[in-house]
């Protein structure tokens, strides 16, 4: 990664690029806090994302009413999409997308 700034284009230069290779992260919303705060960051995520699969999981079961069933079914494909996308890309560091984030957790 120390050998890589002399041959990048300045056009293909962002804000986060620098020649010391000391910006940027992990591109992992799992690596991100095991590198930044150990284990136990990202054992405090995953339990976030089991918590969530779990209590939208029960409430989708015990809800009768077919409207409320498929607005908690849409948030639960949207968290797991988003989990999935976690694995590649790290969108909580951004305020934008990290809000989309914790709103759909709220509901």
């Amino acid at each position: 990664m120390f050998q890589y700034a002399p041959f990048q284009k300045s056009r293909e230069r962002t804000v986060i690029s620098t020649n010391r290779a000391d910006r940027g992260n992990a591109h992992s919303e799992y690596l991100g806090p095991l590198s930044e705060s150990g284990l136990f960051g990202m054992l405090s995520f995953i339990a976030i994302i089991v918590a969530t699969l779990i209590t939208g999981f029960k409430t989708y079961w015990k809800l009768k009413e077919k409207e409320y069933r498929i607005i908690i079914f849409s948030v639960i494909l949207g968290l797991i999409t988003y989990y999935v996308h976690g694995i590649l890309n790290n969108f909580l560091d951004t305020d934008k997308a990290s809000s989309l984030f914790w709103v759909l957790l709220q509901l």
